[in-house]
């Protein structure tokens, strides 16, 4: 284990984004109409398509609990719930979505941060790297269930090529920004691309439901800064991460353990928005 400890000095005031605006309601799917099982329909302000699930600590049955459920065991990113959906099917054409309106219409010119954190469910054989965010001016309206059928459309944002989203253990952000047209309001999550170019991988298995790739949802952001760091309560007690002082004149210390072969990336942007500053972290430094 190694202990990684530098100093930053910035001209401008350094600070944590702790009060950056997310424009996503119920963006932690904490509050709902009725505890499942059910679909995403039972979180407020979030309708889906082809009957996305929805998953709180609320249901017992082991069906649609947290962290147990029929997909696997995970723990939320945040709170109580998250939600779910079937991303790719080897042996059937199908999809999953889930849609939120946001607080208001965003701004013709102005770049937009996104940010939403998945998990990929123990059973599956798939995972993929095609998840994205499409944001709209109207309710987006794909083909109704029983067809489950693929939503067209180019995401504005939509996972990097070659981060393959395999991890079933823990949660992974996907991230990007835009700028936007202006009077998108709507914003639509899932996979964007046909089977054929829907890059995949294939684990094998025989357990129940593994034909495809299901993915969990969490902590959806959209905003004008950077979303604010958001780091697993886990990785801060593994990692005995720590920024201080906090809120700072302009020095400010940072530190973290870095476990065997481990490594990491640390970004800092000023007040703007602006990345400034970019610290690779290993355990072998």
């Amino acid at each position: 284990m190694k202990k990684t400890i530098f100093y930053i000095y910035l001209l401008c005031s350094f600070f944590l984004n702790t009060n950056a605006q997310n424009l996503v309601p119920n963006y932690s799917f904490e509050a709902y109409t009725s505890c499942p099982p059910g679909s995403v329909s039972l979180c407020n302000g979030w309708t889906e398509y082809n009957s996305a699930d929805y998953f709180n600590s609320c249901d017992t049955s082991n069906y649609s609990g947290v962290p147990i459920n029929i997909f696997g065991n995970q723990s939320p990113h945040s709170g109580d719930g998250y939600v779910g959906l079937i991303t790719y099917y080897s042996a059937l054409f199908s999809r999953e979505y889930i849609e939120v309106q946001l607080a208001s219409p965003l701004v013709s010119s102005q770049t937009y941060y996104v940010q939403f954190y998945v998990s990929l469910a123990d059973t599956m054989q798939y995972a993929i790297e095609n998840l994205g965010a499409l944001f709209t001016d109207t309710l987006f309206d794909p083909f109704p269930a029983p067809t489950y059928a693929w939503v067209t459309g180019i995401p504005q944002v939509e996972n990097a090529a070659g981060n393959m989203l395999n991890d079933k253990n823990n949660w992974v952000a996907v991230n990007g920004s835009f700028v936007a047209i202006g009077g998108e309001q709507y914003m639509t999550i899932g996979n964007f691309r046909d089977d054929a170019n829907t890059v995949k991988q294939y684990f094998g298995g025989t357990t129940i439901n593994t034909l495809g790739a299901y993915y969990f949802i969490e902590d959806v952001y959209v905003g004008t800064t950077p979303p604010p760091v958001s780091v697993h309560e886990n990785e801060i007690d593994a990692h005995n991460i720590k920024v201080y002082p906090n809120p700072s004149n302009g020095n400010v210390t940072f530190e973290c353990n870095l476990l065997d072969n481990e490594s990491g990336v640390v970004n800092i942007y000023d007040i703007s928005g602006t990345l400034v500053y970019t610290y690779k972290l290993s355990s072998e430094a």
